[in-house]
């Protein structure tokens, strides 16, 4: 239900979007609108997956390395950071993933009607 009502607050936000930059409410455009910010919702979303799925803790952890001077590599042996995949939260990623498909699926199905 709390899914719903944000996609519904999301729609609103397309519609304010197709105002501020076109302004002109057309169809054309209100589609245009919730296609990319689907598409942003989509990318942030898997971003985020991976970042969960701990792809970059080795990459981030070797630059920390790298670009600390010797004194503070000293101290940091013994005080351990936390990884950039613990920041991430599993509902956070859904949310996203849920909003983004949600928005592409109605830019298809209003790509359809505006076609047929």
């Amino acid at each position: 239900m709390k899914q719903l009502n944000y996609f519904f607050i999301h729609i609103i936000v397309c519609a304010v979007f197709v105002f501020l930059i076109y302004q002109d409410l057309r169809f054309i455009y209100f589609i245009n609108i919730t296609f990319f910010v689907g598409g942003v919702y989509v990318c942030i979303g898997l971003f985020l997956y991976v970042t969960y799925r701990q792809f970059f803790d080795i990459t981030v952890s070797s630059f920390q390395k790298v670009f600390q001077s010797k004194k503070k590599q000293f101290e940091q042996s013994y005080i351990e950071n936390k990884a950039m995949s613990d920041h991430v939260r599993p509902s956070t990623i859904k949310f996203f993933i849920t909003q983004g498909i949600g928005l592409l699926s109605l830019s298809i199905v209003q790509l359809v009607i505006y076609y047929l």
